[in-house]
């Protein structure tokens, strides 16, 4: 099954993203957040670079059909791709 958005009864394809969640520490209140990238390389990568900023905790990030990959699994990816560069 497509995915699809309803809105006020129109039904349209919805944008396939790969979502980026995270806290960043410093706000008020605390809260999770995210962003959207296109591809889940593109949400690993920017992954690392929070991963890089004490304020900032990744919590995971979610597949276009919402599935998720976990912290600990981020941190792997990011580890590794340090060693390679």
């Amino acid at each position: 099954m497509p995915h699809c958005d309803e809105y006020r009864g129109v039904v349209r394809p919805m944008i396939m993203k790969w979502r980026l969640f995270f806290q960043d520490n410093n706000s008020v209140p605390v809260g999770r957040q995210w962003g959207d990238y296109d591809s889940k390389e593109a949400a690993l990568r920017a992954a690392c670079g929070m991963i890089k900023v004490a304020r900032v905790s990744v919590l995971y990030i979610e597949n276009p059909d919402g599935n998720e990959i976990g912290a600990a699994m981020i941190r792997e990816w990011c580890d590794a791709q340090s060693k390679t560069a």
